[in-house]
């Protein structure tokens, strides 16, 4: 109602625009955040219908693909069922199990924060959308899934045992370089991540393995 009573739907996507200039990135970043505010207050359908007409226009302007355009509206709009402070599938959640609404919103967030980024990913990368060859949809696929895996266990701080600060550092970083388009940033991330969770997992067996043989003498 505030949208078409005041006609900021008419004018979304020029402040949109004024305020991100030739940025993209920003471009995404501003539509992401009006998604989710939108989304707090209306079904995710609504949310699409209404940001489809006022800002996937300008996304495809830009040179993103329309398909990724309208993608990235409706991901917005559905994350916002697990953002604070109106994360209604993670009060319902809470409901349901007897936890704490806030701190089951907070776990949700954390755990999802992947996620946040696969919009931006599939932005940058179309393959992700089926959009390419079979090559390029596989590549992309599987360096998304491993960024995303990294972002989640930096951002929770657990891989068989707590992990330190500049761990999870380097992990997001790693993340970051897995989710970035290009085979040699996908490489390096994919190498430096693996020997990581390598080490934490043969760590984590040998010390149950210890304690086994503890526990038998």
């Amino acid at each position: 109602g505030v949208i078409s009573l005041t006609g900021l739907g008419v004018r979304f996507t020029s402040i949109i625009s004024l305020m991100a200039g030739d940025s993209r990135i920003l471009f995404l970043v501003f539509t992401m955040i009006a998604s989710i505010i939108l989304g707090m207050g209306m079904p995710t359908s609504a949310v699409y219908i209404v940001l489809a007409s006022i800002l996937a226009p300008g996304l495809i302007e830009l040179g993103f693909e329309p398909l990724a355009a309208h993608m990235f509206i409706f991901f917005g709009a559905v994350m916002s069922n697990i953002t604070p402070p109106l994360a209604i599938a993670s009060f319902a959640a809470a409901a349901v199990a007897n936890a704490d609404p806030w701190k089951t919103s907070l776990s949700a967030l954390k755990g999802a924060s992947g996620v946040f980024l696969l919009p931006f990913i599939f932005c940058y990368s179309p393959a992700l959308l089926g959009l390419g060859s079979a090559i390029e949809i596989a590549e992309a696929s599987l360096s998304a899934l491993l960024g995303m895996l990294c972002l989640s266990i930096a951002a929770i701080g657990w891989f068989f045992i707590n992990l330190s600060g500049a761990i999870r550092l380097v992990l997001a970083a790693c993340a970051i370089a897995l989710i970035l388009p290009g085979m040699e940033s996908n490489l390096a991330g994919l190498v430096i991540a693996g020997s990581i969770l390598l080490f934490l997992f043969i760590r984590n067996r040998r010390q149950e393995d210890l304690e086994s043989e503890k526990s038998a003498q």
